[in-house]
C-alpha cells in the first residue's frame, strides 16, 4: 500500500469517528471548549463548535481566546467566554 493510500484510509477513519461522536453527542449534554482557534482554518473547528451549539439542543459553547472572542447572535445565550472573566478577576 502506497503512503498515500494508508493516509486517505487513516483519514477516513477519524471522518467517520467524528460523525458518529456528532451524531451521539447530538442527544445528550454536552460542554464544548475552544482554546485559542482562530480564523486560520475556521472550518476544522470554530465554524463546526458554533453549528453544533445552535443546533443541539443541550450544548454549550466555552470559548477561550484572548484575539478572536467573538461569537455569532444566534448562541449568544450558550456561548461563554472565559477571557472575560479572566480579564476581570486579573488572571491574565
Amino acid at each position: 500500500m502506497h503512503i498515500e493510500q494508508l493516509l486517505m484510509c487513516i483519514y477516513f477513519y477519524f471522518v467517520k469517528s467524528s460523525i458518529l461522536f456528532v451524531k451521539e453527542a447530538s442527544v445528550k449534554r454536552l460542554l464544548l471548549k475552544e482554546i485559542g482557534v482562530g480564523y486560520n482554518t475556521p472550518s476544522i473547528i470554530r465554524f463546526p463548535f458554533e453549528n453544533m451549539t445552535y443546533n443541539f439542543k443541550d450544548t454549550y459553547l466555552v470559548r477561550i481566546n484572548k484575539d478572536y472572542p467573538s461569537c455569532p447572535s444566534e448562541i449568544k445565550d450558550k456561548h461563554y467566554l472565559l477571557m472575560k472573566v479572566l480579564k476581570k478577576y486579573y488572571l491574565i
